[in-house]
């Protein structure tokens, strides 16, 4: 079965940051069958041992955001982000 992609882009800082600590806790546990990707700067998420398998972190510098916004199903993000992924025909959630 493949996964469904799911990539969170952007700042993982102040209440940003708080939030997607709570996503990394709470919702990705329940949705073992998709794969999660925080892409952003640097950050201190902290991936359980138990959800490693379906998380990734990617902290350095991405200069093609379009290109990683093509290889997910869905795409979390603000601003420039959000704008891109409805760009590019990718559902997001703009927060």
């Amino acid at each position: 079965m493949a996964l469904n992609k799911i990539a969170w882009i952007g700042r993982f800082t102040g209440p940003k940051g708080e939030l997607a600590a709570r996503i990394v806790r709470e919702v990705v546990p329940q949705f073992p069958h998709c794969q999660f990707t925080f892409v952003g700067g640097a950050t201190t998420l902290e991936i359980p041992a138990s959800e490693k398998h379906h998380v990734q972190i990617i902290s350095e510098f991405i200069s093609d955001i379009r290109g990683e916004i093509n290889k997910h199903d869905l795409i979390i993000g603000a601003g420039r982000v959000a704008m891109e992924a409805m760009r590019c025909g990718v559902p997001v959630i703009a927060i």
